[in-house]
């Protein structure tokens, strides 16, 4: 503490001996303060400054060796505040000084403060690798003798139902024939014939039960004087008639219901060749 208090003497001796010029930039160091004693670490430095022209800027140093030139936040402002750190190298008693430089470049008088840091000197711990030694135990074999072991059998019996098996009765729908109309062929339409006369037609269609065939003196067949009938596979039907008289004819298809009647023509035994 003695030294310090030496320091700070000498400090104030030096600094009343500069003659500050009334517009030089002037500086005052707000922590730490002169005297203050700080534990070893990183020490944070605040000073404010003050130049009629602008400051530019607040040079540090510690022990006369520059550590930092601080910018203001807002450049050429007449009053600014700064902040910086420094790192001390170990315990002992420094000398903190501040000085401020104008926007002109010009410098201001130093502002100076003398602490006191305390603490241990940081210690270098170098740890030797220890050697380690290392056993290789051999496995051990465990031989294990098999066990045979006979579970007991259980025999489980299932009965089965009877199974039941229902057929379904299969019905089976024949479709009605579609019927069909017949075309007359022969003989040709208005022709004469003899006595005996063949009916033929031209059939297309389901095959029908029969035919039926009508002969009649009148075009409206309210008389029939010669009805035939003949099998569904026929396609013609024989008949004798009366000579010297004209003859209308028509055929239809019969199954589970009747046809429609075909076309009707006519043919006639008026001739002299008629037996």
């Amino acid at each position: 503490m003695k030294v310090l208090a030496v320091a700070t003497a000498l400090v104030g001796l030096l600094t009343a001996s500069v003659a500050v010029a009334p517009d030089s930039a002037r500086v005052w160091i707000d922590d730490p303060l002169p005297g203050n004693v700080l534990e070893l670490g990183p020490v944070g430095i605040v000073a404010h400054a003050f130049d009629p022209a602008g400051v530019a800027a607040v040079v540090i140093s510690v022990d006369g060796q520059v550590i930092a030139e601080v910018a203001p936040s807002s450049y050429g402002d007449r009053f600014v505040i700064v902040r910086t750190q420094w790192d001390p190298s170990g315990p002992g008693t420094y000398l903190l000084q501040a000085q401020g430089r104008s926007t002109d470049d010009a410098l201001g008088a130093v502002t100076s403060a003398v602490i006191e840091i305390e603490g241990a000197e940081p210690t270098t711990t170098t740890t030797q690798p220890h050697a380690t030694t290392t056993t290789t135990v051999p496995p051990t074999t465990t031989t294990t003798a098999p066990t045979t072991t006979t579970a007991p059998t259980t025999t489980t019996t299932t009965t089965v139902p009877p199974t039941t098996t229902t057929t379904a009765a299969t019905t089976t729908t024949t479709a009605a024939c579609t019927i069909g109309t017949p075309v007359p062929m022969a003989p040709s339409d208005g022709s004469a014939t003899g006595s005996t006369v063949t009916l033929g037609w031209f059939y297309t269609g389901c095959e029908p039960a029969g035919f039926t065939v009508q002969i009649s003196l009148v075009r409206d067949f309210a008389i029939v004087e010669y009805p035939g009938t003949v099998a569904g596979t026929e396609r013609s039907w024989t008949t004798t008639v009366t000579c010297f008289a004209n003859y209308f004819w028509r055929v239809r298809a019969e199954d589970v219901d009747a046809g429609t009647w075909s076309d009707t023509w006519t043919f006639t035994t008026d001739t002299p060749t008629c037996r």
